[in-house]
């Protein structure tokens, strides 16, 4: 009796995706890099020179490649291309082949969201429709955050208006995303003692106003 072992013709191969991790979020302006790793786990070495294709959600992507020459691949993404236009999830394929060895794909989810920020602002105190003498001096107290990361905004410019007409208030900023705004009714802009509507903006580079 003779007993043989038949190996496939195509090697065993792994495909690791090493970075970034799965679930990242970048910015619509960012490029970042993926970085695999393609092993022959018949031999436990790692191959070199295979071809690297990428797809995003199922539509041909040209990245620029990198082969390291040790079985590890870089892959630049930009996600200012228009394949991320909409934001939001985007699934990466990645598909590493090379002859006499078995294609493998790996699949990296990743964010893509606004170059700005989503923010939110809030005015905490006084209290809508409140009432003040001509001759009062009162404090509006505003929370500035970022909504994207659940960050509380500092650095911000606060602008005021009064009835559409612009205020110039006297501004203090805390450093933890709350702002006080000083205002004088005394001031000839609140001259003829009825309701008046004041508008707070506040903006900072990167965040939605």
């Amino acid at each position: 009796t003779l007993n043989i072992k038949v190996l496939s013709l195509y090697n065993n191969t792994a495909l690791t995706i090493l970075s970034p991790l799965n679930n990242s979020v970048y910015k619509s302006n960012e490029i970042f890099n993926i970085t695999i790793y393609f092993n022959d786990t018949t031999s436990n070495q790692p191959i070199s020179g295979a071809s690297i294709d990428v797809d995003v959600n199922g539509t041909v992507y040209s990245a620029t490649i990198f082969d390291y020459g040790t079985g590890y691949y870089n892959i630049t993404i930009n996600c200012s291309n228009p394949i991320f236009a909409g934001l939001g999830w985007f699934g990466i394929r990645v598909n590493a082949s090379k002859l006499n060895f078995i294609n493998q794909s790996g699949i990296l989810v990743i964010n893509v969201v606004s170059l700005y920020n989503d923010t939110e602002l809030t005015i905490l105190s006084p209290l809508n429709n409140s009432i003040y003498n001509s001759g009062d001096i009162f404090n509006i107290t505003i929370y500035f955050n970022d909504t994207t990361s659940n960050q509380p905004i500092s650095g911000a410019s606060i602008d005021v208006d009064v009835n559409g007409t612009v205020y110039s208030a006297t501004l203090f900023n805390y450093g933890n995303g709350y702002y006080n705004i000083t205002v004088d009714c005394n001031d000839s802009i609140f001259a003829g003692y009825r309701w008046f509507a004041i508008r707070v903006n506040a903006s900072k580079l990167n965040f939605i106003n």
